[in-house]
């Protein structure tokens, strides 16, 4: 028999509960100060009825860079359930990534065993435009997928901004996948092309990864050595991480449409087939408005002095 508890426990309380003058220094309150209401539920109130004031609000705050900016927010002519975002507008949106001073801070990251490193920005723009002028050297065209397939390091995130930056799409498959698994993920995304690493480094083990791609019948691949050199033969027409990279390149970001798909992900496939989630060119700004507005300080207090940019 259980023993009956005559008092309910008191939740402990929370650890900070901030102060009004910090509050007054939050993205949210330099909204909620700009369309001139004083609490979170009028702001959420206000921004489902004035949807394309809310996006314009944002697109400012977050400094979005356009090549052509757009005639307006959005358009809801065709329904609220078909939006066109952003229309006649063109941008790249890599291009809002790198807005902070080169200097600072982009990526810390840490190989298995080794130290901790920083890449800052201006090294990751480097090594982004040096991806995407590659892919423009080997004849990869605006629109065609490649697929990433590759631990999380610093050059998976060039890579991936390098892919959008030339104007492609990426297609995101966990390296935990099987080879059936990649094939089916590659055949769906129309995929021409794969970055992958010849090995996983994992508690000490080295783990096939490339081994996969060739059983999955994958496309041309281009192949980082999980140490100094890629440890394994490549196929006729893959490539390794060295040869493929240009030594030193300036790239300019291949203007999209908002509509243009920048990203392919997929969900579990537990039910049947993974079915294809794509990001469009204006999925990021959603992500970047829902970091810069329930997550971070007034960019006032940053020693940049400049808003937070999408990236």
């Amino acid at each position: 028999m259980k023993a009956r508890c005559d008092k309910q426990s008191e939740p402990p309380p929370p650890d900070w509960t901030p102060t009004p003058e910090f509050i007054a220094t939050t993205n949210v309150a330099w909204l909620m100060q700009r369309i001139g209401v004083d609490s979170y539920e009028a702001l959420h109130a206000w921004s489902v009825r004035n949807r394309e004031s809310y996006w314009e609000a944002v697109i400012e705050r977050l400094g979005i860079r356009f090549r052509k900016p757009p005639d307006r927010g959005a358009d809801f002519s065709a329904g609220i359930e078909s939006p066109r975002w952003l229309p006649g507008a063109t941008l790249n949106i890599v291009e809002s990534c790198f807005s902070a001073p080169a200097e600072t801070p982009a990526i810390i990251h840490q190989a298995e065993g080794g130290a901790l490193e920083i890449m800052s920005i201006g090294e990751l723009m480097s090594l982004t435009d040096r991806v995407a002028a590659s892919l423009h050297r080997r004849g990869f065209q605006p629109g065609d997928a490649l697929a990433i397939l590759m631990p999380m390091t610093a050059e998976a995130v060039a890579i991936y901004l390098g892919i959008i930056k030339a104007g492609c799409v990426v297609v995101g498959i966990a390296d935990s996948f099987r080879p059936r698994e990649i094939a089916t993920r590659l055949r769906i995304a129309n995929a021409v092309a794969v970055f992958t690493q010849d090995v996983l480094l994992r508690g000490g083990k080295e783990l096939p990864l490339f081994a996969n791609v060739i059983e999955a019948a994958a496309p041309r691949a281009i192949v980082l050595p999980a140490r100094d050199c890629v440890a394994l033969s490549l196929r006729a027409g893959d490539c390794e991480w060295r040869d493929f990279l240009e030594t030193d390149a300036h790239f300019e970001a291949v203007p999209r449409e908002p509509s243009d798909a920048v990203n392919i992900l997929f969900s579990s496939g537990t039910t049947g087939e993974p079915k294809a989630i794509p990001w469009t060119q204006t999925t990021p700004i959603k992500c970047a408005a829902d970091a810069h507005f329930h997550q971070t300080s007034s960019p006032a207090t940053c020693s940049c002095g400049r808003p937070i940019s999408a990236g």
